[in-house]
């Protein structure tokens, strides 16, 4: 249960257009079901996650393998249906509009770039093919001649100049190539919303700047917004304005990427920040915490999913999961270290700068 802010704001909430958010998340939670009868396991994955998103705004969402990132994207992508909560779209509640299945016009309107974009494209088929496929589907040509339509995507993810490249096979490609051609199929659907699932993770370091420039500039050019899944907080840094760190299905800190990474107030958020590289040196070496890594919550557990690992544990920490606090302008916690009369975490000494992605 949420509780609400002194500014009257929404739990999650985070900066969004004049417009209103173009993107809200309320409360969505997603259980697995594994095993039948007596041995029946039920897995919670997803637990009372919500935030917003703006038009042309990218959010970051970070977490080690296993917090419940991927599943998150493909609950908002409406690849897998939400045990409970709901997902709002310019206001509409799509998930009670189209309980069974997301629509073709919702499916126009959100895209996903998958991680690895080999198995993303079909292998069978030309560059050409797959953007030609989509411009069909979501009838987004405009009135222009196939050829031309194709040539214009091409360009926009920067693959115009690569000869031939709409009459090449997948395996053809490079992987950063492949991955543009798979931001360009997407492009096809004329998107409002872009959910990337770890877009540079299985791509060459040199590659890595130049899909996350291209995104931002989709972004600024079309008014786009983003939800961005990755486990590099470089990468969050870089490209999103908000971010918001997740564990064992629950977000545990959110707030403004800049002042997350260089103020980080949850003790896990701590343990990310010092375990990534630092500029001139190696990473600060990880806090202080237990052995492990996050996997998810089963029913009837009520504490913190990261106390077991917290080098701050307390006994309330086992039996009460924190509810929110704010320690700052749009900074969000779930940490018993804060509230009425806490102090807070020790603080922390100054640190190298992060390295860029």
């Amino acid at each position: 249960m949420t509780t609400a802010r002194p500014d009257g704001a929404r739990p999650g909430a985070m900066p969004a257009t004049a417009d209103g958010p173009l993107l809200q998340v309320r409360g969505l939670h997603k259980d697995f079901t594994s095993g039948w009868m007596r041995r029946r396991q039920v897995v919670r994955a997803v637990r009372d996650v919500s935030f917003e998103l703006g038009a042309g705004q990218a959010v970051g969402l970070v977490g080690e393998s296993g917090s419940g990132k991927s599943t998150v994207a493909r609950l908002i992508a409406r690849l897998e249906q939400p045990t409970a909560g709901q997902i709002l779209l310019d206001g509409q509640d799509v998930i009670a509009a189209e309980p069974r299945h997301a629509s073709r016009g919702y499916r126009h309107q959100v895209q996903m770039i998958f991680q690895d974009p080999f198995s993303s494209l079909n292998p069978t088929h030309t560059v050409g093919y797959h953007l030609h496929r989509a411009l069909q589907i979501h009838g987004t040509a405009a009135g222009l001649p196939a050829a031309g339509a194709i040539a214009g995507l091409l360009a926009d993810v920067g693959l115009d100049a690569v000869p031939g490249i709409a009459g090449r096979y997948p395996h053809e490609l490079s992987g950063g190539q492949r991955q543009r051609a798979a931001i360009a199929r997407m492009l096809a659907a004329r998107p409002r919303m872009i959910v990337a699932d770890e877009p540079t993770s299985m791509l060459d370091v040199s590659v890595r700047v130049g899909i996350l420039n291209l995104l931002a500039d989709l972004r600024a050019q079309r008014g786009i917004g983003m939800l961005l899944i990755t486990h590099d907080l470089a990468s969050a840094r870089y490209s999103t304005s908000h971010t918001m760190v997740m564990y064992a299905g629950q977000i545990l800190e959110s707030g403004p990427s800049s002042d997350l990474i260089t103020d980080p107030r949850h003790p896990y958020t701590q343990l990310l920040v010092r375990s990534v590289p630092r500029r001139g040196g190696p990473a600060a070496g990880p806090a202080p915490a237990a052995a492990g890594r996050p996997g998810p919550a089963r029913p009837g557990t009520h504490g913190c999913p990261f106390a077991a690992r917290c080098p701050s544990r307390m006994a309330v920490c086992d039996t009460t999961m924190p509810g929110p606090e704010y320690p700052g302008p749009g900074r969000q916690v779930r940490c018993h270290l804060f509230g009425p009369g806490a102090a807070g975490p020790a603080a922390r000494p100054e640190e190298a700068p992060l390295d860029s992605p």
